[in-house]
Order: structure tokens, then C-alpha cells, then sequence
């Protein structure tokens, strides 16, 4: 099996819920690897590891193993874990955002570790980056200022 032809099915933050997935995909005759990136995003791209656990399958089989990774799911949530993309649904996700595949993310990594990039989730299929913190929406009035609340009296 050539490391090309290999494709990212699910992502997850524990070896656990991966190895639990990749046991599965075996069982219904899918030849497939979980590939552990933690090593890589807190030493290549210093980051502390998010997403890092992959299950990974031949392009070939893909289609058949997210059919019975949805099934599995559906019946005993199997995906529960699994970290997937807020806008399509996917769980084919990087973090960080950077590339794994050139040098050059490394430079990205280092401005991203002083603090002049934020660290974002990446969708590999609709191309989808969110913030790994939720964003606190504040309250605004009309003519978009933020909204004060009164300060509460003491009594």
C-alpha cells in the first residue's frame, strides 16, 4: 500500500476511539492504518497536539468506508469522538492548518507560536478553517456597537 493512496476517513484526539474505528474497518475486510501525528504537530509545527490520530484508508475503498463508518455511527456511535468539520460534515480535518507535506510549514508554525497566526481546524474536503476556541458572540445594538450592560448595584 503506497502512503498516496492512503486518504484520511476520521480524526481523533485518542489513539482509543481510532484503533476502536481502524478494528472495524478490519472486521469488514477494509485494510486500514491509524497514523499518530502528535509527535509531528508538538515538534514540527510546535503545537500542542489537537486532532492528531488518524484513520486512514486506499482511495479505492473510501466511499465503502464511510458508508459503513456513517452506519456505524448511526447504530452505536462509533463517531461520537471523532473531531468533524462544523460546515460539511467531514472528518478528514488538519491541525494546524499547515501543510504536512513541505519544510516551508514550519515557518508558518513559528509565526503562528509567537503569536502572529492563530492555530485554526482545517476541512481537507470544503477547505473550512475554525477557531479551535469558540468565538463569544457579543450582543449588538443596532448600528453594530457592542452592547453595555448596566453595572449592578451593590446593596
Amino acid at each position: 500500500m503506497k502512503i498516496d493512496e492512503l486518504m484520511t476517513i476520521a480524526t481523533f484526539d485518542t489513539a482509543v476511539d481510532a484503533e476502536r474505528l481502524r478494528t472495524r474497518f478490519d472486521e469488514a475486510g477494509i485494510g486500514a492504518e491509524v497514523l499518530d501525528e502528535r509527535a509531528e504537530q508538538r515538534f514540527l509545527l510546535f503545537s500542542r497536539p489537537h486532532s492528531g490520530i488518524k484513520v486512514r484508508v486506499t482511495k479505492d475503498q473510501k466511499e465503502q468506508a464511510e458508508r459503513l463508518m456513517r452506519e456505524w455511527d448511526r447504530a452505536e456511535g462509533i463517531l461520537t469522538d471523532a473531531v468533524s468539520c462544523p460546515e460539511c460534515g467531514s472528518y478528514a480535518i488538519e491541525y494546524p492548518q499547515f501543510s504536512r507535506k513541505t519544510y516551508q510549514s514550519v515557518f508558518f508554525a513559528v509565526l503562528s507560536a509567537l503569536g502572529f497566526m492563530r492555530r485554526l481546524y482545517y476541512c481537507k474536503e470544503c477547505q473550512f478553517t475554525w477557531s479551535p476556541v469558540p468565538e463569544v458572540k457579543r450582543e449588538l445594538d443596532v448600528l453594530n456597537w457592542p452592547v453595555r450592560k448596566p453595572k449592578a448595584k451593590k446593596a
